[in-house]
């Protein structure tokens, strides 16, 4: 005779008890905080790196565009120069007078330029070896705006009997030039070197509410339009530039004083820069600088 299971037995081996279950939820909740608090640390710290990252190239990058820029400017090449902004004459193509010049008129060889490499007016001027020897004498001095303005340029398509001929015209490597204009340096003799310009300008400005560095091509007129080169910036102050002359001595800003520009041997640049995105609900913030020796000095 077979005798039947007690019933309170098997109620007593099914299931957890409140105890348990109370246990496993309290593990489950922890390894879950662990769990939300690892991704969010992590969230965190992409979220920081980003930012940082952000205004290191920032600042990298606008100054190794400005600093460029500057070592390529020749003497008599600073149009202006103050302690958040600065002007000069940046040189584009490098070529040879070939024969007489008058103010308005220069037949020049250049390497072979693309005929829209940069527009003409206002913004677009050369300057030339003026010297009848081996000493440099650059005019005009400095590269004012109006100074020597490039009109437009024509092909010259027979050089025999001018004083380039003598140059390599084989080919496409250079290309003769009739640049027209006003206020050329007249006489240029033959030989001498001239460059032509486009006038250039670093300072800042707001958009959006913002501040930024800007870049400017051409000084006024319709040729003048900027663009903004980096930023965020804190404020207006954010982008300094402290002037030395040639033996490391700290001046004052120049500005527009000829002489003044002429004993300009070495431009410190210093920016701070911030990030758009945020850590915390804070911007994160990078300061750095460099010093520039004018090599054409």
């Amino acid at each position: 005779m077979c005798s039947r299971p007690d019933p309170r037995a098997a109620r007593g081996r099914a299931g957890f008890t409140v105890a348990e279950v109370m246990v496993a939820l309290v593990i489950s909740g922890i390894l879950v905080l662990v769990v939300f608090e690892l991704i969010r640390g992590q969230g965190s710290y992409v979220s920081l790196q980003s930012a940082r990252q952000e205004v290191q190239q920032n600042a990298r990058g606008a100054l190794d565009v400005i600093s460029g820029e500057l070592r390529s400017i020749p003497p008599a090449g600073l149009i202006s120069a103050d302690s958040n902004a600065i002007s000069f004459a940046l040189p584009r193509a490098w070529g040879v007078v070939c024969d007489g010049t008058s103010s308005t008129e220069m037949v020049a060889l250049f390497p072979d330029l693309p005929d829209d490499m940069f527009p003409y007016g206002t913004g677009t001027g050369l300057m030339a070896d003026v010297s009848a020897d081996a000493t440099r004498s650059w005019d005009p001095a400095p590269a004012l705006v109006g100074g020597a303005e490039v009109d437009k340029w024509d092909e010259v398509g027979d050089l025999a009997g001018s004083k380039c001929a003598a140059l390599d015209y084989a080919g496409d490597a250079v290309r003769g030039l009739t640049l027209v204009g006003s206020g050329f340096p007249d006489p240029v003799p033959a030989g001498n070197l001239v460059f032509l310009h486009q006038l250039t300008s670093y300072d800042v400005g707001k958009s959006d509410g913002l501040w930024w560095v800007r870049r400017s091509n051409g000084l006024s007129g319709d040729d003048f339009s900027q663009q903004p080169l980096a930023g965020p910036i804190p404020d207006d102050g954010s982008l300094r530039f402290t002037y030395y002359d040639d033996t490391g001595k700290k001046i004052a800003p120049p500005g527009t004083d000829a002489a003044l520009l002429a004993t300009v041997g070495r431009i410190g640049i210093r920016l701070t820069t911030r990030s758009r995105s945020q850590f915390g609900g804070s911007p994160q913030f990078q300061q750095d600088s460099t010093t520039v020796h004018l090599r054409n000095r």
